[in-house]
């Protein structure tokens, strides 16, 4: 019956998985908006209005990217969730709590 009252550990571990690619997919999209900017940079045929709208847009995109990979937002994450995990496996090994609602059947 305690069971169903555990916060699922594996839960926790994909949350954890998760977040572990958060880093790398953004530094992926960081190299993505990079390349596309240089394509359109180097082609002739983005002239005008929509090539500066475009490179504007791009540009902000670029931002983006990389202040959320200079800030490690998925190490942050990754970190927190094992925190967390660890401080509930802990609980449940520990508290008095636990212990008494391991006992009711």
């Amino acid at each position: 019956m305690a069971e169903k009252y555990y916060w699922s550990l594996s839960q926790m571990q994909a949350v954890r998985s998760s977040t572990a690619t958060m880093h790398e997919a953004v530094n992926d999209s960081l190299t993505q908006v990079n390349a596309l900017i240089a394509a359109v940079e180097a082609d002739a045929s983005w002239v005008g209005d929509h090539k500066t709208r475009f490179l504007a847009w791009m540009d902000l995109m670029k931002q983006f990217n990389a202040k959320v990979a200079a800030e490690d937002v998925g190490g942050a994450a990754r970190e927190a969730v094992q925190d967390f995990t660890t401080q509930l496996a802990d609980f449940y090994a520990d508290s008095p709590s636990m212990a008494r609602l391991r006992s009711v059947s």
